[in-house]
């Protein structure tokens, strides 16, 4: 009787009886030595060239390894076709050239993609192999060289010449690009990043002895009121403050107003409108919460 091979793996089944006496080439070569590959062995693919991974029983294979090790140049993305069966696989990509590597079913199936410099462990879930964890080639103790591109967790930029970002497609500077500028100890300004507003450390001052007109670099400051007179909230067609924008007023000397073009800005707590005074020693802030309303508080504030 002949003997039979298992589905996934291809080792020997012995029929009872088959070997008796004759077991030890079948048994070595044709289990013992296969499952060790299985386990353990690996498969190097050094051609640039899309591969069906060979399959037999009974004998040694390509697909039945335990590693698939990519070398060598490649000059375009290369796919990798195994059996669409129950199979695990440490998939190395370690050509040049930084095109990635495919792995997928015969059929064939989506697969997964490897990148140059990484190794993923994949597993066949019933339908199409799936990454089950993936780590770079490149040893943390041994440092890295070259650009390390955006999509890899770098920032696509060979130098530092500012505060680097990087937006998940590419990488800005932020002090040439004109987002921030800053020295360690003071912001001089707000700016925005990926639409973020940033602020300031401390509540910048903008003194004011003649009557005044805010404008927009006046957001997260405070105006001290040197002396008496109008401080006036610009309308939002003029001055477009960003919704959020807060902005206090700091009255030492005589009573002053605050006053409001053409928008409206509400008394906090009793939602009066129009302008207000604010009276010696009295401080007040207000806050943008529509594109056209501010609403104002503060002590000595009528």
């Amino acid at each position: 009787m002949t003997t039979a091979a298992t589905s996934l793996l291809g080792l020997a089944l012995p029929v009872s009886g088959e070997l008796s006496g004759t077991w030890g080439d079948t048994v070595n070569n044709s289990l013992t030595s296969l499952v060790d590959t299985a386990i353990a062995g690996t498969t190097t693919l050094s051609t640039d060239a899309d591969v069906t991974l060979t399959t037999t029983t009974l004998a040694p294979n390509q697909s039945r390894q335990a590693v698939l090790l990519c070398t060598g140049a490649r000059t375009t993305l290369r796919y990798i076709t195994a059996p669409a069966q129950s199979k695990t696989y440490v998939v190395i990509n370690s050509t040049t050239g930084g095109n990635a590597v495919v792995i997928r079913g015969a059929g064939p199936t989506t697969g997964v993609s490897i990148p140059a410099g990484y190794a993923s462990i994949v597993a066949w879930n019933g339908s199409d192999f799936v990454v089950v964890a993936t780590t770079s080639l490149v040893s943390l103790t041994a440092g890295v060289s070259g650009i390390l591109p955006v999509a890899n967790g770098g920032s696509g930029a060979a130098t530092l010449t500012g505060l680097l970002y990087g937006n998940g497609t590419g990488a800005f500077t932020a002090a040439s690009a004109g987002q921030v500028t800053a020295s360690l100890t003071t912001i001089a300004d707000t700016t925005t990043i990926n639409s973020q507003q940033v602020g300031y450390r401390n509540v910048p001052q903008n003194s004011q002895s003649a009557p005044y007109t805010l404008v927009l670099a006046d957001g997260g400051k405070h105006i001290y009121m040197a002396s008496v007179g109008v401080y006036t909230i610009p309308a939002n067609a003029s001055v477009a403050f960003p919704i959020g924008t807060a902005v206090t007023f700091v009255n030492l000397g005589a009573a002053s107003t605050i006053a409001i073009t053409s928008d409206t800005m509400y008394l906090a707590g009793l939602g009066t409108t129009g302008t207000r005074t604010l009276a010696q020693y009295g401080m007040a802030t207000a806050l943008k919460v529509t594109s056209t309303s501010w609403v104002i508080s503060g002590m000595g504030l009528t």
